[in-house]
């Protein structure tokens, strides 16, 4: 991770009120993270058969999750509680049916609250900051989900290439290997990809400056500001 980073992230760490409240509302993230995890588990859905048990897979080998105990404080952060409401929206849905895809309409819709919270927005902000996303002659978005991602990365740079094969997003480029761009910037590459070495095989091809983060519970974020080290 690049050095400089703290300083880039200081200031959205203070914006949410501080390193404890938002240890705490990472608490609450990884708590239904694994309860969503074990729920799939006890009802047999696995992620051969649902994408979003895929990811919550993903994300409990990544962060390498075992059992979390439910906090016993909120966090009091405006912009963390915004964030929690919609964790717990999710959660109301009941995540099995979610996975199940009997739920759609709401998953949608409560999907959009967090991408479009200020939440999202100002992490997104922070991650493209430090990457220096403003000086590269194009950049890539790999996954941009329905061009959330997209809308705050133009205040960065205009000269966007999306990849979005599943949400069709006008424009958007479909196979990932097939997109040339200089830069790349991915926060979720690692939860949204079904095929994540692949993917990062295709980025490390196709574009000069690879910036891909993913979150592991005691560690810092990881950050690759340019390509990743080749196979061994």
């Amino acid at each position: 991770m690049s050095l400089t980073a703290p300083l880039y992230f200081r200031d959205l760490i203070q914006l949410f009120g501080g390193f404890r409240e938002v240890r705490n509302f990472m608490k609450w993230l990884n708590y239904y993270g694994f309860k969503w995890y074990r729920v799939l588990r006890e009802a047999g859905v696995n992620r051969s058969r649902s994408y979003l048990a895929y990811v919550l897979e993903r994300a409990v080998e990544i962060q390498r999750l075992g059992p979390v105990e439910k906090p016993s404080k909120r966090p009091t952060n405006t912009f963390l509680l915004q964030s929690l409401d919609v964790v717990e929206s999710f959660d109301g849905l009941g995540i099995a049916a979610v996975a199940r895809r009997e739920v759609d309409s709401d998953v949608v819709s409560v999907a959009d609250s967090f991408l479009t919270s200020e939440f999202y927005t100002f992490l997104s902000i922070a991650m493209f900051r430090l990457f220096g996303a403003d000086r590269c002659t194009s950049v890539l978005v790999p996954y941009a989900y329905k061009g959330v991602e997209a809308e705050v990365l133009k205040g960065f740079n205009e000269r966007l290439v999306l990849h979005e094969p599943e949400y069709q997003l006008p424009g958007a480029a479909k196979a990932l290997c097939d997109v040339e761009a200089e830069c790349a910037v991915s926060i979720y590459l690692f939860h949204r990809s079904r095929a994540v070495l692949n993917d990062l095989r295709c980025l490390r091809s196709k574009v000069k400056r690879l910036g891909v983060a993913a979150h592991r519970s005691r560690r810092r974020p990881l950050l690759w500001p340019s390509a990743p080290p080749r196979d061994s």
